[in-house]
């Protein structure tokens, strides 16, 4: 059960949403090919600019909670799938930590609609469907709140397979009844 107590909050910084902006610019002008659509789809950018903005916070908060529970002295550079794209993470991990990360697909879900307070988010829920599913080992809400912070509210594991979900189009659960954060370096554990 998770609460507002129990989110992870990033909060705020300029380098991370310039990033952010840039990346998201690029990726309208990579699928429209033209600089003048760029504020024709503002709407566009700005959802775009929210999730690179919680992929970024989340890298963060992992190579932070890598660094403190897996440290060993050999310096070395890991590969991880995120959001269906491979990233790097560069640390002293060891070997163990290595292969269950590469074994691992994590899908950071952000809520794009719009931004929010931190106490609406347990109330809001964390959903995927069968176009995108099942892309992940493990799924991430996150939100960006109004002062631009970004909340890692919760996480879901062993969701239903395509069998199970044929009945409804959507896998739903409310934020409030995800897993908590605190609990997210366990799934390296194993």
């Amino acid at each position: 059960m998770v609460t507002e107590r129990d989110f992870v909050i990033i909060t705020y910084n300029k380098e991370r949403d310039t990033s952010a902006e840039y990346f998201a610019v690029q990726k309208i002008l990579h699928r429209h090919s033209s600089l003048h659509i760029k504020d024709a789809l503002e709407p566009e950018m700005e959802r775009l600019k929210m999730e690179f903005l919680s992929e970024f916070a989340f890298m963060e908060y992992l190579l932070f909670l890598l660094d403190e529970n897996f440290r060993s002295m050999k310096w070395d550079v890991s590969k991880i799938e995120l959001s269906g794209r491979e990233a790097l993470l560069a640390g002293i991990y060891d070997e163990t930590i290595r292969k269950t990360l590469a074994e691992k697909t994590i899908e950071i879900k952000t809520y794009v609609e719009r931004k929010v307070e931190a106490g609406e988010i347990t109330g809001l829920s964390f959903s995927t469907n069968k176009v995108e599913y099942p892309k992940a080992n493990l799924y991430v809400q996150s939100f960006v709140l109004k002062n631009n912070d970004i909340v890692l509210a919760g996480f879901v594991k062993d969701i239903p397979s395509m069998k199970d979900l044929e009945i409804r189009t959507n896998y739903s659960v409310l934020v409030a009844e995800m897993l908590n954060m605190s609990a997210f370096i366990d799934e390296f554990k194993k």
